[in-house]
C-alpha cells in the first residue's frame, strides 16, 4: 500500500495493526504501518534475509512497546481534556506510521485542518541528539493538537506559513559566507597553537552537519517563523502545567537547564576568543585591521546565534504564570521546585550574556520572549482566556531580531568582499 511519509512522499508500507479507543462518545479508530524502508532497515540491523518480512518487526518487544506507550498516552489525554484534542473536537481517525528518517525525526504528529484525522510518524531507531524521553516527545506533539483546538495555535500556523511565503531566509543566504568567515576564523586560531585548542576545537564544532549553527541555517524555518514555533512550543508548557503532568514539567525544566550548560560551555570560549581578537583588531591598521574586524563579526555573529537557539523556552512558561490557573485552580507549580530551576536557568542565561557583545540585546530578547508567552489575566466575561494573544509581541520580537541579524550580516558580506577583491581571501 502507499502512504505519506514523514515528508509528505507516497512510499511502500506494510499495514501490521489496528486499534479503536474510545473517544469520549466516538471511535477513534488508530491503523498502523510500516514503511518499507524502514522495514528493510530493522531487518538488515537484524541480519534478518529476507528484507521485506514483517513478521519479527511486529512481534519485536520494541515495537510492541513504543505502540502501547503512544495508546496509553493517548488515552491519558482523551480523559484530561473530554476527549483529543478536545471535549467539542474529536479526532475520528489516525494513521501511524513506523518510518526511518535517518536522523531527522524522532516522533510527529501532523494533524488535518479540522482536527478529525491525524498522521503519527515513529522513527524505527529514534534520534537522541537531546535528553528528552520518547514520553516527552510524544506528549509535546499531542499538546500542540490541544493548542490548535482550544489555544488559538491556528492564528499562529496562518502566521508562520504568512512568513514561509514573505520571508526572506536571511540565515540560509548568507550561509556561505558564514561558513567562509567561520572557516578562516578557524585557520587564524589554529595558528595561535597548543593554548587555544579549545577554541580551536569549539569553532570546529560549529562546522559539522548537527552543530548548533547549521540547525539554525538550513531548518526549514526561516528566523521569525522559527522563533514562532518556538513560541508554540512554549505554549505547550502552561498546557501541562494546567493538567498536573509532573513528568512533562520536569524534563521541561531540566532540559533547558542541560541546554544552558552546553551554551556556557560553547559561549565562554567564543566570547573569550572574540576579546582576544577585538584587541589584536585594536593594535593593527588597513588589511590586517580588517581581517580581524571580520573575526570579530563572525564571532558576534555565532554569540547571537547561539544564545537564539538556547532560550529557555522549556521551563520559562512557569515564571508567567500566577499563583491560579485560568480556571481558578491553584497553581501548585507556583514558587515550587520547579519555578525556582527554571528561575534559575533564566538568571543562568543573562547572566552568560554579560560578556557577549551584545548583552543587552540578548536581555532584551529574553525578556521579551516572556511577555510573548505571558496570558492576560481572565475576567468574569473571558474565565478561560486563549493562550495565544500576544501576536504584535511575536512580530515585534521577530522583527528586531532580524534586523539585529541583517547589520551583523551586512557587515560580513562587506568585509568578506573586500578580501576578496584585494585578493586576501578567495
Amino acid at each position: 500500500m502507499r502512504i505519506g511519509n514523514y515528508n509528505g512522499k507516497n512510499v511502500e508500507a506494510v499495514h501490521i495493526r489496528k486499534d479503536v479507543l474510545d473517544n469520549k462518545g466516538i471511535n477513534l479508530e488508530i491503523s498502523w504501518f510500516v514503511t518499507l524502508e524502514a522495514l528493510e532497515q530493522w531487518n538488515r540491523n537484524d541480519n534478518i534475509s529476507n528484507l521485506t518480512e514483517s513478521r519479527y518487526f511486529v512481534s519485536d518487544s520494541s515495537t510492541i512497546k513504543k505502540i502501547e506507550n503512544f495508546l496509553l498516552i493517548l488515552k491519558e489525554f482523551i480523559n484530561k481534556f473530554d476527549g483529543y484534542p478536545s471535549s467539542k473536537i474529536k479526532t475520528k481517525h489516525a494513521i501511524c506510521v513506523f518510518c526511518f528518517s535517518n536522523g531527522a525525526i524522532e516522533q510527529q504528529i501532523n494533524l488535518s485542518d479540522d482536527l478529525t484525522f491525524f498522521y503519527l510518524f515513529v522513527d524505527i531507531i529514534g534520534i537522541r541528539t537531546h535528553i528528552l524521553s520518547p514520553n516527552y516527545v510524544i506528549k509535546h506533539e499531542l499538546y500542540h493538537g490541544v493548542s490548535r483546538a482550544r489555544e488559538n495555535e491556528k492564528r499562529l500556523m496562518a502566521l508562520m506559513q504568512k512568513y514561509s511565503r514573505e520571508e526572506e531566509h536571511i540565515l540560509k543566504k548568507h550561509f556561505a559566507n558564514i561558513q567562509l568567515g567561520i572557516r578562516e576564523l578557524e585557520k587564524y586560531v589554529e595558528k595561535c597553537g597548543a593554548n587555544w585548542k579549545s577554541v580551536h576545537d569549539t569553532i570546529k564544532s560549529l562546522q559539522k552537519e548537527d552543530s548548533e549553527l547549521h540547525y539554525l541555517c538550513k531548518h526549514e524555518f526561516g528566523n521569525i517563523r522559527l522563533l514562532l514555533n518556538m513560541i508554540g512550543d512554549s505554549i505547550l508548557t502552561i498546557l501541562a502545567m494546567e493538567i498536573y503532568d509532573d513528568g512533562y514539567i520536569k524534563e521541561a525544566v531540566y532540559g533547558d537547564e542541560h541546554n544552558l550548560r552546553h551554551l556556557a560551555r560553547q559561549i565562554r570560549l567564543v566570547s573569550h576568543t572574540r576579546k582576544v581578537i577585538e584587541a589584536m583588531e585594536e593594535q593593527h591598521f588597513w588589511d590586517i585591521k580588517l581581517i580581524f574586524e571580520t573575526h570579530k563579526t563572525t564571532l558576534i555573529l555565532i554569540e547571537l546565534l547561539l544564545f537564539f537557539r538556547y532560550l529557555p523556552i522549556k521551563g520559562g512558561p512557569l515564571l508567567v504564570v500566577g499563583d491560579h490557573f485560568r480556571n481558578g485552580q491553584p497553581n501548585k507549580y507556583y514558587n515550587g521546585s520547579y519555578y525556582m530551576c527554571a528561575k534559575r536557568n533564566n538568571e543562568g542565561y543573562l547572566s552568560e550574556a554579560q560578556e557577549s557583545a551584545e548583552n543587552s540585546f540578548i536581555e532584551w530578547m529574553l525578556n521579551s520572549y516572556m511577555v510573548c508567552i505571558t496570558h492576560k489575566a481572565p475576567t468574569v466575561n473571558e474565565p478561560f482566556k486563549e493562550l495565544h494573544q500576544n501576536f504584535s509581541a511575536y512580530e515585534q520580537l521577530g522583527s528586531r531580531l532580524k534586523q539585529k541579524l541583517l547589520a551583523y550580516l551586512g557587515k560580513l558580506d562587506g568585509n568578506i568582499a573586500e578580501l576578496r577583491s584585494k585578493k586576501i581571501w578567495f
